[in-house]
C-alpha cells in the first residue's frame, strides 16, 4: 500500500515527498484489512492517480458509512489515513491553483483525519494550513498552525520537516516586522536542513539569511554577513540538480527570493561593498539564470559545468566550519534516524539512541554558536574587511586573458541595475573600474523605454535621450576609452534590448567612436577563435499567408546554394550545414517574438515553424564550424516586457553553445529596404579580409552618412503605433541618417 510520501511522488504533484518531509510509514498492512476496506482503497488510489479527488474521497466516505460499526480498528485506521492522504493530495492541487479556501478545507480534514494516528502527517497538513492562511493574509492563524506542527515534527525526529516550519515561520516574523525573530527561526533552521541533507533547503534558508541581513530596516544590517549567506546559497544551486532548484513560495508582502533575483541580490551587495570583481563573477550567473528562464531544460546541461563563487579568506574560514559542524549533524542523523523508527528497541539500541539523540543537540548548539562567532566576526571594522578581499577571481581572469589575446584597444563593459543606482564596470587587460550613478530602477527604464521608441520613430529626435544615457554609461570612462577601438558589452535588463551604437556624446554617436559587440555566456569560448567569410548558406521564407518580398531578394543576393520557401525545411537546413562546410547561415525568414512565448519561433516551409523548444533540440554540434549566423528578421513587440527582455540575447546564446562564433540579429523590427542593403554591405566588407565589428560598424556608418541607398522611398513616421512620445523633429542633417535605418543591427560574440 502506498503511504503518503509514495502517493505524491507516483502523482507527481509540485510537493515532493522528500522535501516535504511527509511520513515514510505505510497506513497498514494490507493482510489485516478486510476485502471491502481494500477494494476501496484499491479504487481510491486509482482515482487518485488520475486526479479525481473527488472520486476518491466518496469512494472511502460510502465506505466508511456502510460499514460503520463493522469496520475493525485496522479498516478504520486505513480508511481514516487514505481518506487524508487523499484530502491533502486535492489540498496540494488546490493550493497550485490559488484555490486558498478550497485548499484550507481539505488540509484542516486531512489534519483531523491524521491526528489520532499519525503524528508526522498531522504535521505536514498544520504546516500546509499555515502556509495557506499567510496566503489569506492571517498571519497570526499560520503562526499558530506553524507552531502546533512543530513539536510533532520534533518527536518524530523529522528534521527536514522542522526546518521547513521553521523556515516559514521566520518568514512570517518578517512580515510583521519581527525581524530579531525571523533570524532566529532562520538560524534554528539551518542546522537541522543540513541534519537532513536537504541541500535545497539548505540554499533557500541562506536566501532568506541573505535577503535579511541586506534589508535596511534590519537594524544589526551588515553586507559583509549578508555576502557570506548569498555565496553559500549561490554555491549550493550552481550544483543542485535541475529537479529541486524551486524556491520557497514565500508569502504576499515577502515573496518567493527567484535563483537569479539571488544572485542579484549578492551582486548588489558586492558592488556596495566595492568588491567589483566578485561581483562579476555574480552576474555571469545572473546572465546564465536568465537564459534558462527561456530554456529550462537547458539547466540539465548547464549543472554538468559546475562553477564555485570564490570565498574570501575569513569566508572560506566560515564556510569550513560550517560545513564541519553540518557534517557531524548529518552524520548523527544518519545513525538516529533508523532507530527513532523502530518500533521496537534493543537495551543496547535504546542506549545508543540516547547517546546520539545528546550528540546530535550538543552539535546542534554547536552549529548555532558558529553562527553567531561568524556573525561576530564579519561585522568588525570596515577597515578589517577591506583587507579581507579575493586576490583572484577566475572568471575575471579569463575575461582579462581573453583580451591579452585580442588586439590591444579592447575592453568590456558591464552594466548592473540594482534598486537604487545604476553600476558599470569596465575591464581592461590589467584593470577593472567600477562607478556607480544614484538613479531608481524604475527611473533607468522609463529613460530606456523613452529612448527606444524614439529610435523607432524616425521623424523624431532621439540625440537628446540618447546623451541622457550616455551619460550613465560611457562618460564615467572617457579617460579609458580614449585608448579603446572595440567594446564588448554585457547589458542588463532593458539596457540589452537598446543599440548602444545610437548612444551620443553631444556631437557623436558611439557608432562613430567604436566597434561594439554583445557577450553572452557562451561568448568566451569562441572569442578569439579565426573565422572565415567565404562560404554562405542562405535561407527564408517569403510566401505564404503573409507574403514577406523582401526575404526572396535578401536570399538571392546572399548566396548559393539557398534554401528558399519550400526548401527551407528543418531537415533540408540540417542537411546543408552537415554536408558542406559553410561560413555563415543568413536566416532571413521572419522569426516570431510577439505574444505569447508558447506562439515564438522561426518561420519554416508550408507555414510550419521551429519553436523555442525545437530549436533548443537541434543538435548540440549544428552550428559548429560556422563563424557567424544572421538573423534579419526578428519580429519583436513595439514595447519591450519583463519576458521579452533578452529573448535576442538568449537565443545568440543557445546559437553560441550549439558552436557558431558570432550571432547578427536584428533588435526591432525593420522591413525597409535599407536594412537588406546595410546587411550586404557588411558581408561584402567583412570578405575585404576586416573583422566582422568593423565591418558591421561601417556599413552602419554608410548607411548614417547617405553612401549606402535605399531601394525604395524611407518611412518617416512611427512604425508602430507607440504611446505619446514627446521629443524634437529629427533635423534633416546632410548626410546623417536617423538610427532607425542602421542602429538596430547587432553583433553578438566574436568580433574578428
Amino acid at each position: 500500500m502506498l503511504n503518503r510520501c509514495q502517493l505524491l511522488a507516483s502523482l507527481s504533484l509540485f510537493l515532493g515527498a522528500q522535501q516535504s518531509g511527509f511520513a515514510q510509514q505505510a497506513p497498514t498492512d494490507v493482510a489485516e484489512l478486510s476485502k471491502p476496506v481494500t477494494d476501496a482503497i484499491a479504487k481510491a488510489l486509482a482515482s487518485l492517480s488520475t486526479r479525481k479527488f473527488s472520486d476518491a474521497v466518496s469512494v472511502l466516505t460510502k465506505v466508511q458509512k456502510e460499514l460503520g460499526s463493522k469496520l475493525t480498528e485496522n479498516d478504520k485506521r486505513a480508511l481514516a489515513v487514505t481518506l487524508a492522504d487523499a484530502h491533502f493530495a486535492w489540498g496540494v492541487e488546490t493550493q497550485k491553483q490559488a484555490k486558498w479556501q478550497e485548499a484550507l478545507s481539505h488540509y484542516q480534514a486531512a489534519f483531523a483525519l491524521d491526528k489520532p494516528y499519525r503524528d508526522p502527517d498531522a504535521a505536514a497538513d498544520l504546516h500546509n494550513i499555515g502556509v495557506v492562511y499567510s496566503f489569506l493574509n492571517e498571519p497570526n492563524k499560520a503562526l499558530e498552525s506553524y507552531n502546533q506542527a512543530l513539536p510533532l515534527r520534533r518527536s518524530a525526529k523529522d528534521w527536514a520537516g522542522e526546518a521547513r516550519t521553521l523556515n516559514n515561520i521566520g518568514k512570517l516574523h518578517d512580515d510583521l516586522g519581527e525581524l530579531d525573530l525571523a533570524l532566529a527561526s532562520y538560524n534554528q533552521a539551518l542546522p537541522l536542513r543540513a541534519a537532513a541533507g536537504d541541500r535545497s533547503g539548505e540554499a533557500r534558508t541562506l536566501g532568506n539569511l541573505l535577503a535579511l541581513w541586506q534589508a535596511p530596516r534590519f537594524l544589526p544590517r551588515n553586507l559583509t554577513v549578508a555576502t557570506l549567506y548569498g555565496k553559500l546559497a549561490g554555491n549550493l544551486y550552481l550544483t543542485l540538480p535541475e529537479g529541486i532548484r524551486a524556491l520557497d513560495r514565500g508569502t504576499p508582502k515577502n515573496p518567493a527570493l527567484t535563483i537569479e533575483n539571488l544572485f542579484r541580490r549578492l551582486a548588489e551587495g558586492l558592488l556596495t561593498l566595492d568588491r567589483g570583481q566578485e561581483a562579476l563573477q555574480v552576474l555571469g550567473q545572473v546572465k546564465a539564470e536568465q537564459y534558462q528562464s527561456l530554456f529550462p531544460d537547458e539547466r540539465k546541461v548547464l549543472v554538468s559545468e559546475p562553477k564555485s563563487l570564490v570565498f574570501t579568506p575569513r569566508e572560506q574560514a566560515a564556510t569550513s566550519r560550517l560545513s564541519a559542524v553540518g557534517e557531524k549533524l548529518r552524520l548523527a542523523a544518519t545513525e538516529l534516524g533508523p532507530l527513532e523508527k523502530k518500533a521496537k528497541r534493543t537495551p543496547e539500541e535504546e542506549l545508543q539512541r540516547t547517546q546520539l539523540t545528546q550528540s546530535f543537540a550538543t552539535t546542534q548548539e554547536s552549529y548555532l554558536k558558529a553562527l553567531d562567532d561568524i556573525t561576530r566576526e564579519l561585522q568588525q571594522p570596515d577597515a578589517l574587511q577591506n583587507q579581507d578581499k579575493v586576490e583572484a577571481v577566475p572568471d575575471v581572469g579569463v575575461v582579462q586573458s581573453l583580451l591579452k589575446g585580442l588586439d590591444s584597444g579592447h575592453a568590456v563593459l558591464y552594466s548592473f541595475v540594482g534598486d537604487e543606482a545604476l553600476w558599470v564596470l569596465l575591464v581592461t587587460m590589467d584593470t577593472v573600474t567600477v562607478h556607480k550613478s544614484p538613479i531608481k530602477a524604475a527611473t533607468l527604464q522609463k529613460q530606456v523605454e523613452q529612448f527606444r521608441l524614439l529610435l523607432q520613430s524616425p521623424s523624431l529626435d532621439p540625440r537628446p535621450a540618447g546623451k541622457q544615457l550616455y551619460g550613465l554609461l560611457l562618460a564615467p570612462f572617457e579617460t579609458q576609452l580614449g585608448q579603446v577601438k572595440h567594446l564588448f558589452l554585457t547589458l542588463d535588463q532593458s539596457l540589452g534590448m537598446f543599440p548602444f551604437a545610437a548612444l551620443y556624446d553631444g556631437t557623436r554617436y558611439a557608432l562613430e567612436r567604436w566597434n561594439t559587440s554583445l557577450l553572452t555566456p557562451a561568448s568566451q569560448a569562441t572569442l578569439i577563435r579565426p573565422t572565415a567569410s567565404e562560404k554562405t548558406l542562405a535561407v527564408g521564407v517569403s510566401e505564404g499567408a503573409v507574403a514577406f518580398p523582401g526575404v526572396a531578394q535578401e536570399v538571392q543576393a546572399l548566396g548559393q546554394p539557398a534554401l528558399l520557401n519550400s526548401d527551407f525545411t528543418q531537415e533540408r537546413w540540417l542537411e546543408a550545414l552537415q554536408q558542406e562546410k559553410r561560413d555563415i547561415c543568413h536566416i532571413a525568414s521572419p522569426f516570431n517574438l510577439i505574444g505569447p512565448a508558447s506562439t515564438w519561433g522561426l518561420l519554416l516551409a508550408e507555414g510550419k515553424q521551429l519553436s523555442l523548444e525545437q530549436l533548443r533540440l537541434l543538435p548540440a554540434d549544428a552550428f559548429t564550424g560556422l563563424s557567424l549566423v544572421t538573423f534579419s528578421t526578428f519580429q519583436t513587440p513595439a514595447q519591450d516586457t519583463e519576458y521579452t527582455r533578452g529573448a535576442i540575447e538568449n537565443i545568440a546564446h543557445l546559437v553560441q553553445r550549439k558552436g557558431a562564433s558570432a550571432v547578427v540579429a536584428n533588435v526591432w523590427s525593420v522591413s525597409d529596404s535599407i536594412t537588406s542593403a546595410l546587411i550586404v554591405d557588411f558581408y561584402r566588407r567583412w570578405k575585404r579580409n576586416t573583422s566582422k565589428a568593423a565591418a558591421l560598424r561601417d556599413a552602419q556608418l554608410a548607411v548614417l552618412r547617405g553612401d549606402i541607398k535605399p531601394t525604395a522611398p524611407l518611412r518617416t513616421g512611427a512604425t508602430v503605433r507607440f504611446p505619446t512620445v514627446q521629443a524634437p523633429p529629427y533635423p534633416a542633417i546632410e548626410r546623417r541618417l536617423h538610427p532607425f535605418y542602421w542602429a538596430g543591427i547587432v553583433l553578438f560574440g566574436n568580433p574578428r
